[in-house]
């Protein structure tokens, strides 16, 4: 599998209500010989945890802006207007909603570097 296509399985399973295993994680974080610091944040931040839900977004789209409300969050590039290139992640769970944000911005960042032949 690719890598956009093991974050969309961690997106699916989150999505779904479904707890994405310590594999999925790995694999969709391409993490080799351990769990990786910035890993560790995504079972906490599935299961409600806001600090855990930024630790991550930090970590792996660093400068990227961020609108949080209840149940949705987006994502967004620098330099964005807001409304261009956001992501957006819904859930009742708030932390739950921003890593469903989070996934689909990696997502949109993997499938712009495969179509500028970037692997």
């Amino acid at each position: 599998m690719t890598r956009k296509q093991d974050l969309e399985a961690v997106r699916d399973k989150v999505a779904a209500g479904d707890e994405p295993t310590a594999t999925n994680v790995m694999d969709a974080f391409q993490i080799v010989g351990g769990i990786g610091v910035y890993a560790l944040q995504v079972l906490p931040a599935y299961n409600g945890s806001l600090d855990a839900a930024k630790a991550l977004h930090d970590a792996v789209l660093p400068g990227w802006h961020i609108n949080v409300a209840w149940d949705f969050v987006h994502v967004f590039p620098q330099g964005n207007d807001g409304n261009d290139n956001a992501h957006t992640g819904d859930n009742d769970i708030t932390a739950r909603a921003w890593l469903l944000a989070i996934l689909a911005g990696l997502i949109a960042q993997e499938a712009a570097q495969a179509a500028e032949g970037v692997e």
